[in-house]
């Protein structure tokens, strides 16, 4: 007999397991194109039910609501997952039908599709009036969803019991009590909150939906945060502690309980940084000043990597630097190495001009130039001027050779009269001037009056990139890139790491034999495998399929390296990014790096087993061992290879360019090879590195092969940068 048993992720993630002969397969989030295909088809749906907006302009919101999620404001990790999920992606169609302001962070995308459900589209829907307005409702919701938290279920409880709860919290709420059973039966059979999932058995409809609500419960509470932080051992409430993140008023206090306690979740306290509005580094000083065991202390130094440019963390680190520990040394040197990008100038390359109320967008954009190597004009800690503040900074910034006003909601900058006032010094002192037409911004004609301004709309991605291609222009016109320097390509952000080449022994005895000399021309090597950040900026440029596990939590960080990528995927993105402008002006083409550059990169000219020496591995050098997915790039500084290459052992297997043939060793005799790369008449193809999954890692001199064809969870690539004459 065969048997088929489904369940919900969360559910069969805890207590339940079935038995070993059960084949566990996972429903994959939709695609990319399934959420566009959703999202047309759900609104030529609502044409026909929902009669209250006319056909054209259904049409036109499905466009503008497609357009919105593939724009930046919906390429992080946790975004993609929840619109990747068929209920939240409706609830979305219906705030977006309804003429609703598009949600731009996902406690944002709860309470919205908490106001569609309680509000529910009932009036069209002819239900009738609800027991409780929206805020009394909300109020009755939040403490009922931390109860079914705490109970560490969602969907067990009874209507009695359920009704039970309400009745007591309307008492709280002055309300009447006799309406318990009335608001439970609303909840479920109504607005759709609640859900019955056994008969009589009631929880809500999504876990997001408690889980959004738990953390605004205990957000409200302070005393709360204490059993919260005390819970975070348990996975179950992780996702409850990243919705309490993001909200300003309860971040520091949760981190710095969370630092004292359960300092060992290192990877949620990441993610509550990239939760946060406004992500702070004082709970992080704190904590490193008050010491700690060294594994402590190096997990405070990884997560205060991204404030390298707050000067207090560097002030703290360098008093750190001389830690006889090697992954504190490591960690701190990380830190404080001075970012080059190859003959760039140092100091700020352009000032962003802007209200105050678009501060939120401003950053974004901001961020999106950092990460292609732009330098803009802040302050020590990183933190952007506005344009009143900027008055007084206008002599520092005069020296960034570029300016670019910033208009959104608020209407045409310029005609505030702290921004115009920015605008005129910049326009006198001859600076290249443009301006930016933000999301949510109404477009408008730049006066003529303030001279010429080049327009970009950075509404979608490509008006991101267009405005990046003027800004390469216009800060220095076409560089070449230099041997022997370091550099950031300024398309996607790589950073290349110089390799001098030169003769050494590939492979290994007893691993990969026989052992043959090989010379290598200079090159530069990324100094780790792609990221998904950069590979999406290919895939917006190109419109190329999303690689498998794009969307699924474990994959998707923007700091992750990418998966799921065919070897012919891997030489498109690097065909595209040789083709862009930029690189062809440096001098230089871009190609997956050969067998050869790849093992010289990890073992330099002293054989050694591993990239970082012949010591064993261990958490601090590599990612191995692990059972949900990829690490962020660059999290075990320890193990960097001998000319400063990360993740060149664990995490990812990499694409080679080479054909994999099993005799090439010893097809190549006792001749030196000069930069050779292996040829084959099949799809096999060479990859380097190892995996996340694997309890062990292997030499670094180890192959292995893969059709080209395949597309893995542990499978993405390194690039290589090369003279484009050779």
């Amino acid at each position: 007999m065969r048997a088929v048993v489904s369940s919900r992720y969360a559910g069969y993630r805890r207590a339940v397991r079935l038995p070993a002969q059960f084949t566990e397969l996972e429903l994959r989030p939709l695609s990319g194109e399934m959420v566009d295909r959703l999202v047309r088809q759900w609104f030529a749906e609502a044409v026909r039910v929902v009669r209250t907006v006319s056909e054209e302009e259904a049409q036109a919101r499905g466009r503008e609501l497609i357009a919105a999620l593939h724009s930046d404001v919906y390429t992080t990790q946790r975004l993609k997952v929840m619109v990747s999920t068929p209920l939240l992606l409706t609830l979305l169609c219906v705030i977006v039908h309804q003429g609703r302001p598009m949600p731009r962070s996902r406690a944002e995308y709860y309470e919205r599709c908490l106001e569609v459900l309680l509000l529910r589209w009932g009036k069209e829907q002819k239900r009738r009036e609800p027991p409780l307005v929206i805020d009394k409702a909300l109020a009755v919701l939040r403490p009922l969803a931390y109860a079914l938290q705490a109970s560490g279920d969602r969907d067990t409880r009874l209507r009695a019991e359920l009704a039970v709860m309400v009745k007591k919290r309307l008492r709280e709420l002055g309300l009447d009590d006799r309406l318990g059973m009335q608001v439970v039966d609303w909840l479920q059979r109504d607005a759709g909150v609640l859900q019955e999932f056994a008969p009589e058995h009631l929880g809500f409809a999504h876990l997001g939906l408690q889980e959004y609500l738990a953390a605004t419960h205990i957000g409200e509470r302070d005393t709360l945060l204490d059993e919260l932080t005390a819970h975070l051992a348990d996975p179950w409430w992780h996702e409850v502690a990243r919705l309490v993140a993001g909200q300003r008023v309860a971040f520091v206090p949760l981190m710095r309980r969370v630092l004292k306690v359960q300092i060992s979740q290192g990877e949620l306290l990441d993610q509550l940084l990239d939760e946060a509005p406004e992500a702070d580094a004082t709970p992080l000083l704190e904590r490193l000043h008050a010491g700690g065991t060294p594994r402590e202390l190096a997990t405070v130094l990884r997560l205060l990597r991204r404030f390298s440019g707050d000067e207090r963390v560097r002030e703290a680190v360098a008093e750190r630097s001389g830690d006889k520990d090697a992954e504190m040394q490591a960690l701190a040197a990380q830190i404080l190495e001075v970012r080059e990008s190859g003959g760039m100038r140092e100091g700020a390359e352009v000032v962003l001009v802007f209200f105050e109320k678009e501060r939120t967008a401003a950053e974004g954009l901001a961020k999106e130039l950092r990460a292609c190597g732009v330098q803009v004009f802040s302050d020590a800690q990183g933190r952007l001027f506005d344009a009143l503040e900027l008055n007084s900074e206008l002599a520092a910034a005069e020296a960034a050779p570029c300016v670019v006003v910033l208009s959104g909601r608020e209407g045409p900058a310029w005609h505030d009269t702290a921004v115009s006032s920015c605008v005129a010094y910049f326009v006198d002192a001859r600076k290249a001037m443009a301006w930016a037409l933000l999301p949510g911004g109404v477009d408008a004609a730049w006066p003529a009056e303030l001279g010429e301004a080049r327009r970009f709309d950075v509404r979608d991605p490509g008006g991101c990139d267009a405005l990046r291609g003027w800004l390469a222009t216009a800060r220095r016109g076409a560089r070449r890139i230099e041997s022997g320097q370091h550099f950031i390509e300024q398309v996607t952000g790589i950073r290349f790491l110089w390799v001098p080449g030169g003769r050494f022994e590939m492979g290994m005895k007893g691993v990969e034999e026989p052992v043959h000399w090989v010379r290598l021309s200079p090159y530069w090597l990324a100094e780790t495998p792609v990221t998904n950040a950069q590979y999406g900026k290919f895939l917006a440029a190109t419109g190329r399929e999303e690689p498998w596990y794009w969307r699924d939590r474990g994959f998707s960080h923007e700091e992750q390296p990418v998966v799921g990528v065919s070897w012919e995927d891997a030489m498109q993105f690097c065909t595209w990014l040789s083709e862009q402008p930029e690189v062809i002006a440096s001098g230089v083409k871009v190609t997956l790096p050969s067998e050869a550059q790849w093992e010289f990169a990890a073992r330099g000219t002293d054989g050694r087993r591993y990239p970082w020496g012949d010591e064993p591995a261990d958490a601090t050098r590599a990612v191995y061992g692990r059972k949900d997915g990829t690490a962020k790039l660059g999290s075990c500084p320890a193990g960097k290879g001998p000319f400063g290459h990360l993740d060149l052992a664990g995490n990812v297997w990499q694409w080679c360019r080479d054909g994999f043939k099993p005799d090439e060793y010893r097809r190549s005799g006792r001749q030196e090879s000069v930069d050779p790369v292996g040829q084959s008449g099949d799809d096999l193809r060479v990859v380097r590195g190892d995996s996340w999954r694997f309890d062990e890692v292997r030499p670094a001199a180890r192959r292995r092969w893969l059709r080209s064809v395949s597309r893995l969870d542990d499978l993405g690539f390194q690039v290589v940068s090369e003279p484009a004459s050779r």
